[in-house]
Formats: structure tokens, C-alpha cells, sequence
């Protein structure tokens, strides 16, 4: 027995998982497409940063806390504003009802 996949009737065995091409290219494009929306996020992000929160940062020497802290809150302002647009279109859509 032991760990070989020769326990059919022919002895050859078979791999039990067999990846589809298909499938693994578009996974492959799936992952490829979060990756750029992440770069593409953080790049927002970055660019959003006031220039004298910057300035203060390099000069306290704390420009990656300063850069660590600005994306939290820059994530937790653009989900909110994704909460309250999707609040506002709910709320719109029951009194067009």
C-alpha cells in the first residue's frame, strides 16, 4: 500500500488531481489582475498623502510608520465612502419602490 497510486485494476495508477490548462491560465489571469488592483490601491494611496505629512515624517525619521499609518486610514475612509454609496443606493432604490 503504502504511498503509491497503484491500487487500480490495471497497477499503472493515475494522479487524482489533474489540472485543466484552461483553468490554471485563468486562475493564473485572476491572481495576476488582484495583484495590479492591490499596486494600483496602494498607488492611490500614496499619491493621497498631504506633502507636509510627508515632509514632517522624513523629517521626525519616521517615514514608514508615517506611510503605514496614512494607508490604515486611508483604507478605512475609502471603505467607508464604499459603505455610504452603497447605503445611499439602497436607500434610493426602496423609495423608488
Amino acid at each position: 500500500m503504502g504511498d503509491s497510486n497503484n491500487h487500480g485494476r490495471f497497477g499503472t495508477g493515475f494522479p487524482i488531481f489533474q489540472p485543466d490548462p484552461q483553468n490554471e491560465l485563468e486562475h493564473q489571469r485572476l491572481r495576476e489582475k488582484r495583484l495590479a488592483e492591490a499596486q494600483a490601491y496602494h498607488a492611490l494611496a500614496y499619491r493621497e498623502m498631504p506633502a507636509d505629512l510627508r515632509d514632517r515624517a522624513k523629517e521626525w525619521g519616521v517615514s514608514a510608520l508615517m506611510e503605514a499609518i496614512w494607508l490604515n486610514a486611508w483604507d478605512c475612509g475609502y471603505r467607508q465612502a464604499v459603505r455610504d454609496r452603497a447605503a445611499l443606493k439602497a436607500k434610493l432604490s426602496q423609495e423608488e419602490a
